[in-house]
């Protein structure tokens, strides 16, 4: 999964069709889709995907090799090389990495259970 989503990811181009609040930061190739909001403190690195109508922030860090699916909310959390489907809620406040989040998910904080780069496969409509 991560070697496939690299290589798609690192054919995009920047574009951004959203809105980056003041104090979000958004670096290299990152594709923002049309009524997404990047909020707070949030770090968006490229490349990257972000689609339509997503909320991140307020401090959420994202990237590299990240693809968000649309309508999705991702809060506190960091997220590298993952794949997030549309409609899934993220808020976990530990570091997730090679990870893929299923459609219409709700993933909430672990209470310090899952481990600093900790891996997670959460199924489609799945609350974790």
């Amino acid at each position: 999964m991560p070697e496939v989503n690299h290589l798609i990811l690192d054919g995009i181009d920047a574009r951004n069709e959203g809105r980056v609040e003041e104090g979000a930061t958004v670096v290299g190739r990152v594709r923002i889709g049309k009524g997404s909001v990047i909020s707070g403190r949030s770090v968006v690195r490229g490349p990257s995907i972000i689609g339509w109508d997503c909320n991140i922030g307020p401090s959420a860090h994202i990237g590299p090799y990240k693809a968000i699916g649309n309508r999705c909310v991702i809060t506190v959390v960091e997220i590298d090389d993952s794949i997030v489907m549309g409609d899934a809620v993220v808020n976990v406040v530990r570091k997730i990495v090679d990870s893929m989040i299923g459609k219409g998910s709700k993933t909430s904080n672990s209470n310090g259970k899952l481990l600093k780069g900790g891996r997670l496969v959460v199924g489609e409509n799945a609350t974790t």
